[in-house]
């Protein structure tokens, strides 16, 4: 049912895994032109927007998933995503309207970014016209999902129907409350590990954060439907986490930007932290046992604690860096009242 990605690479006159190569190469870079402007549209500086784009590209199921795992939707999936975002922002709906309909044909969890789009029409159009065009919107891309369901160009292949049942709902969700294979702990531990800094930094700056998801209703939804989608949709915890990266770098932004505690020096400490936590764990082989342990949703458990310390870390590290000024005026105190204390 995913169509669109088979058809573009159908028409290159190169092999399957190489036309797809070049598919994700093109998505990935387009990606982080997207990313990059997106940045820039929330007041980050030149120099901060190529800094988080550097440290997306180091992600595990970003830039080094597409040449990893080649033959796979989601680089183009996540390129398609941006491109809805920024047409969301930009309030363009007809290109909003043609890239949902080639989006749900590459991965349907795109048809939430609809609600997104009515949360920032809402201020210019108010409620009712908002409404009117978010369905306008979305017909298109229903009649598209529907149709490649009921006339398939190609019949799904024996068993299709089995491999589909582990994509219910209520059977994701059980998994999870009852941490069947430790999966309440791979979904809640998928992000810090998936993504490092990106969300090491909201937790520690959480006041700048907080007053900016109440400014941007849009991005707040984003995050908890991508959370939602992720506890219903799969148990690839990590490849769903990673779809928080949008909203959790323009959240960084708000975090770091004009702040006195972000400083050149900080950024390279950042940028160690985001290396460190991105490669000092995760296996990158060639083989099926080597690829489940580079995924939160499949490696052992024993590998999950491993991970999970090196992310706590990670996380433990960007609080010191983003409050040292409050640690040292704090440890200032302690120590003169005990010098007083003393005398």
């Amino acid at each position: 049912y995913r169509i669109f990605p088979p058809a573009v690479v159908a028409a290159f006159p190169l092999p399957v895994r190489s036309g797809f190569v070049v598919l994700n190469v093109a998505a990935v870079l387009g990606s982080a032109a997207l990313l990059f402007a997106l940045l820039r549209r929330y007041r980050a500086s030149a120099g901060l927007a190529l800094l988080l784009v550097f440290w997306w590209t180091l992600l595990p199921f970003g830039a080094r998933y597409a040449l990893y795992y080649p033959v796979l939707l989601d680089p183009l999936g996540f390129f398609l995503l941006l491109v809805l975002i920024t047409c969301a922002l930009d309030h363009q709906l007809a290109l909003f309207t043609f890239t949902l309909v080639l989006g749900v044909l590459t991965r349907e969890n795109l048809f939430a970014i609809v609600p997104f789009l009515w949360l920032v029409e809402m201020p210019r159009r108010g409620f009712i016209r908002a409404t009117f065009a978010a369905f306008a919107v979305a017909i298109p891309a229903v009649i598209a999902f529907e149709a490649a369901r009921l006339y398939p160009l190609f019949p799904p292949p024996p068993g299709f129907e089995n491999w589909y049942e582990r994509y219910r709902v209520d059977v994701n969700v059980r998994f999870v409350l009852e941490n069947v294979d430790g999966s309440l702990w791979r979904y809640l531990l998928a992000a810090p590990i998936t993504l490092g800094v990106f969300v090491a930094i909201p937790i520690a700056a959480w006041r700048a954060v907080i007053t900016f998801l109440r400014r941007e209703l849009a991005w707040a939804y984003y995050i908890a439907i991508t959370l939602a989608l992720s506890l219903a949709g799969g148990r690839d915890d990590g490849r769903y986490a990673y779809l928080l990266l949008p909203a959790l770098a323009v959240v960084a932004v708000a975090a770091v930007q004009g702040r006195k505690w972000f400083s050149p020096r900080v950024a390279v400490l950042l940028t160690a932290i985001q290396l460190a936590l991105m490669f000092s764990f995760r296996p990158e082989g060639p083989t099926e046992p080597e690829y489940l342990e580079y995924t939160v949703a499949f490696m052992t458990l024993d590998h999950l604690r491993v991970a999970t310390l090196i992310a706590g870390g990670g996380v433990i590290a960007t609080l010191l860096l983003v409050h040292r000024e409050s640690l040292a005026r704090l440890s200032g105190a302690v120590g003169a009242r005990a010098r007083r204390s003393a005398g």
